[in-house]
């Protein structure tokens, strides 16, 4: 997700928290509660106790987003 720039924004708040903010490829991707759930789930994997992530379209997913590294995928 990562790779592909549907992550968009992690920050740590507080001692355990950690915000992550995501933006899928498109709005209607029947995919994304599944991806919030596993960002949660490997975060708490790490270690992290508490983990907050929200989906957004404020800023719409586009293929610049991608890292060299998708691309080869």
């Amino acid at each position: 997700m990562v790779d592909m720039g549907i992550i968009t924004k992690v920050e740590v708040r507080g001692d355990q928290t950690v915000f992550v903010e995501m933006t899928p490829t498109f709005t209607g991707c029947p995919a994304i509660k599944m991806m919030e759930n596993m960002v949660v789930e490997r975060l708490h994997e790490i270690g992290i106790k508490k983990a907050e992530v929200i989906t957004t379209f404020d800023k719409p997913w586009n293929s610049n987003k991608l890292t060299s590294a998708a691309c080869f995928v």
